[in-house]
């Protein structure tokens, strides 16, 4: 949100108004579902401030610029004041200026009887009221900012200035904007195994955007039923310029297990690259995946894995029905169990159920294209030991249910939660 506002300094017997503009305040919104947008209202006190100022007595004269700013962002916001030039510009003439405090300004600042003559300068204070001593500006300032959503915040900006005969009459003018800026705090997936970082950063009521240290792609997290839940799939290995083959680092993070473990991972469609890797029992052996990428109607990213990929080649072989106790999720997160996946259903909506592209991939087609799987970390109870159990979402009748039949050599969709 930005607005132009201008500071007019005017020396006709050096009186010196200073004219500001008042922000508009963004109305908090509703829509249908009772779902409060984003919000920030910005105000200032008065349209006009002005200073007084005689040559002859070089008086000093100060008047206070009030700016009252609040937000429901849940990370908060930073206010600042910019402008294009530090100095008062004379309106007529532009080689006519006063000069802000200079550089050599002591760094508790300057009192009033101290203020040096032929100059202007600020001070702030949180309150309705400036107090303090005067300081040079330097283009930006940050006026006020806060870490979470606030109520309207009051900071006031004083503003002052002494002058001689040396200052030629006229109009002087500072042109400034008000730019209050969201603050976006950059959470990395892995910091989330701390419980307390996690409580506060992964909320029903907040979708939250976060970022996998290990190829910094973004997804958004919500809490769903007491568990943290990626609701986006996951797209490690996802490789536009190369999409055939990849070697990746499961992650960046010194303190996992699989910080030095690596997968070669091949690509599901045409059974791999030598028509071998992924088809058949090999399917149940080689990190299989495929990416898919799609710019129609903005981007859409797949990215399919077999179980061995998902399981961060962990559960390999064709007899074998152990829980994936690793992943190629980020460190601190999971594969879901089939307990939290049944604690979704009775807020499946929360899920984000429908994706790009559905279906799954088998000897290198798209198969089963109306419905989507999701991989667990846990294996059918019956026979055979190639299938595990898995998320599924039927388009037909639009429901969300857990079962079997997602056999390891197919490539399914991944979300995982955190541990």
């Amino acid at each position: 949100m930005q607005k132009t506002k201008y500071i007019l300094y005017t020396l006709m017997s050096l009186s010196i108004p200073i004219i500001v503009i008042k922000n508009p305040a963004f109305a908090t919104t509703m829509d249908t579902n009772v779902n409060i947008r984003p919000s920030m209202t910005l105000s200032v006190s008065t349209d006009n401030v002005s200073l007084t100022l005689d040559p002859a007595t070089k008086s000093f004269d100060t008047k206070d610029l009030t700016i009252s700013i609040g937000t429901n962002n849940p990370t908060g916001y930073k206010l600042y004041l910019n402008a294009d030039n530090t100095n008062l510009v004379n309106i007529a003439d532009s080689t006519k200026t006063i000069e802000t405090l200079p550089s050599s300004t002591p760094a508790t600042g300057y009192d009033q009887s101290s203020f040096p003559v032929n100059y202007w300068g600020y001070r702030k204070t949180n309150g309705s009221t400036s107090s303090g001593n005067y300081f040079p500006y330097a283009s930006e300032l940050l006026v006020s900012s806060s870490s979470g959503p606030t109520n309207e915040t009051t900071t006031t900006i004083g503003l002052a200035s002494k002058i001689d005969y040396l200052k030629a009459s006229g109009t002087y003018r500072l042109n400034f904007s008000l730019n209050a800026i969201p603050t976006i705090t950059q959470y990395y997936m892995q910091d989330l195994s701390d419980p307390t970082l996690a409580s506060s950063v992964c909320v029903t009521e907040h979708p939250t955007i976060v970022f996998d240290s290990r190829d910094e792609q973004a997804y958004t997290i919500r809490r769903i039923n007491g568990t943290c839940w990626m609701i986006d799939n996951l797209r490690l290995g996802f490789n536009r310029s190369n999409p055939n083959i990849t070697e990746i680092n499961l992650t960046t993070n010194d303190s996992d297990v699989l910080s030095s473990k690596k997968l070669t991972l091949y690509d599901l469609v045409n059974y791999g690259q030598n028509n071998a890797e992924c088809y058949g029992d090999a399917g149940y052996t080689n990190p299989c995946i495929h990416s898919y990428y799609e710019d129609t109607n903005g981007s859409g990213v797949g990215v399919w894995y077999n179980y061995a990929a998902a399981s961060a080649g962990s559960i390999i072989g064709k007899n074998n029905d152990n829980t994936a106790n690793e992943s190629i999720c980020p460190f601190g997160w999971s594969l879901p169990s089939k307990t939290k996946m049944v604690e979704l259903l009775s807020e499946w909506s929360l899920f984000n159920y429908l994706v790009f592209h559905p279906g799954d991939y088998q000897n290198g087609t798209l198969i089963d294209g109306e419905n989507i799987h999701w991989f667990s970390s846990e294996a059918s109870t019956t026979s055979p030991l190639v299938n595990r159990i898995r998320l599924n979402y039927h388009k037909s009748d639009n429901i969300l249910s857990t079962g079997v039949y997602g056999t390891r050599n197919v490539g399914q969709y991944v979300r995982c939660i955190l541990k």
